[in-house]
């Protein structure tokens, strides 16, 4: 299989800092999940782990998986740096 995300996946997260652009998600997940007693999250295509992240700060058990091996790799990077 191809991982056509290869190429960018290391320039995915260009966007500045996760804070500054997830805050209105943050505030829409905890409203729905707070509602439905949610505790565990899984993220489908959770490309660079952004949200696994977010939902980890939030206090939820996250897992993430995703079709391209590359994203996965720089999710990785991301949690564990960010630790």
């Amino acid at each position: 299989m191809k991982d056509i995300y290869k190429k960018f996946a290391f320039d995915y997260d260009e966007f500045g800092p996760i804070e500054s652009y997830l805050g209105d998600e943050k505030n829409f997940f905890h409203k729905l999940f707070t509602e439905h007693n949610v505790k565990t999250v899984l993220d489908c295509a959770c490309g660079t782990g952004q949200h696994l992240y977010m939902l980890s700060q939030m206090g939820y058990q996250a897992w993430g998986s995703d079709y391209s091996h590359s994203m996965l790799k720089i999710a990785e990077k991301n949690l564990h740096d960010a630790v």
